[in-house]
């Protein structure tokens, strides 16, 4: 199902269960197979999901977990589609039959801002952080990794668009550059993602700052409050401000200060 092809006895060839059942390959095993045919955009994704579903197997969670994976869920369900298409043939697409989920909510702003700035638990926030640190510009913005949409509300000026529910506005159009004039209002504002902030304390010699330490710091400060302005969220992501930087050096300054004044003068 993942690409490595319908060879049964070759995923098979691993140690049988005590039972003397046949042990199949786990997917994270599936992915870092080299026939693999998944892009690695969607490699990933899936490997990112995995991480969240080992930290919170057979643990509650809640609406603020939704809001923070709802990108990567969205873009596994259309990598899904696309690998069935592409291994085993396009007749075999669930676009006919599931294109369009419907919501049962309205779109209020104020509503998602606050399932959005709920705080998730300190050791999901972590891991969510530490896995897209390791991810270059590129792949993280890969839409195969992460699909984000930008819904904006709007009245139709004509009858004939009065029934549309979503339009999909191509990219480096006006309009799309119209939206991104409105979500980004703020783009002459220098914005880090966590492991640029952790690259940065690194770099001014806090190099036992992890990234542990930082989710721990933000979210004892409830620094994605919007009232703080230490960031922003852009399209269900969220970027730190340069104001957020310089207070993290401020803090670790002023902890390596008291560290010093506290060991014995020799």
């Amino acid at each position: 199902m993942f690409g490595i092809g319908r060879d049964q006895e070759e995923i098979r060839r691993l140690r049988p269960r005590q039972g003397g059942g046949e042990k199949y390959w786990e997917i994270g095993q599936c992915l870092r197979h080299n026939k693999c045919k998944l892009e690695m955009g969607a490699k990933n994704n899936l490997s990112y999901l995995l991480e969240i579903r080992h930290e919170i197997e057979h643990c509650p969670t809640d609406r603020s977990l939704d809001a923070a994976l709802s990108a990567k869920l969205q873009a596994c369900y259309i990598n899904f589609n696309d690998a069935l298409k592409q291994l085993y043939g396009a007749k075999y697409g669930l676009e006919r039959k599931l294109s369009l989920a419907l919501q049962f909510a309205s779109l209020d702003p104020e509503q998602v801002g606050a399932v959005r700035s709920a705080d998730l638990p300190p050791h999901l926030a972590t891991v969510m952080d530490a896995f897209e640190a390791q991810l270059t510009p590129e792949q993280y913005s890969d839409p195969r990794y992460a699909y984000r949409v930008a819904m904006v509300p709007r009245h139709a000026n004509r009858a004939s668009t009065a029934d549309i529910v979503a339009e999909l506005v191509p990219s480096g159009s006006d309009a799309a550059e119209e939206i991104n004039r409105v979500l980004l209002r703020e783009t002459e504002r220098t914005k880090y993602r966590p492991g640029d902030i952790l690259k940065k304390a690194h770099e001014a010699g806090y190099r036992s700052f992890k990234m542990h330490d930082h989710t721990t710091l933000w979210q004892r400060l409830d620094a994605k409050n919007p009232a703080k302005h230490f960031g922003v969220d852009v399209a269900g992501t969220w970027y730190w401000y340069e104001s957020w930087l310089q207070h993290v050096l401020k803090v670790l300054g002023e902890r390596a200060a008291a560290y010093a004044a506290a060991l014995p003068r020799l």
